[in-house]
């Protein structure tokens, strides 16, 4: 629980397809954000979820199989829409309690993050 609340600003987290959750958090969150094509809407509902005090826990065990093919949906989506997101959420829930922090070190990455704040 706490390693995947560390990891929640990552790259893949935990892969939707693999999400379960009772019909009463799918509620609260408002379900997905059906704005089209281009929209990440499992990201989008990931940290509306987490941003309600929603938490994260992993099954230790196999319970899908999950396979990608060539014309995902997501293999459409823009990198930079994907981090936009992410960014957006760090802010909320992380940087807002922060007087200040420094990036030390971080390369390109750590300098496009700087740059969005």
């Amino acid at each position: 629980h706490e390693q995947l609340m560390h990891q929640r600003f990552r790259e893949v987290t935990v892969i939707q397809p693999t999400w379960f959750m009772h019909r009463n958090t799918f509620d609260a969150v408002g379900g997905y954000n059906e704005a089209g094509r281009t929209t990440p809407e499992d990201l989008i509902f990931f940290y509306a979820h987490l941003d309600l005090g929603g938490t994260l826990y992993r099954v230790n065990q196999p319970l899908v199989q999950y396979r990608f093919h060539p014309h995902a949906t997501s293999f459409s989506l823009h990198r930079d829409t994907i981090f936009a997101i992410r960014v957006k959420a760090f802010e909320r829930a992380i940087v807002k309690n922060w007087s200040s922090f420094t990036i030390w070190n971080a390369g390109k990455e750590g300098k496009h993050l700087y740059w969005s704040l």
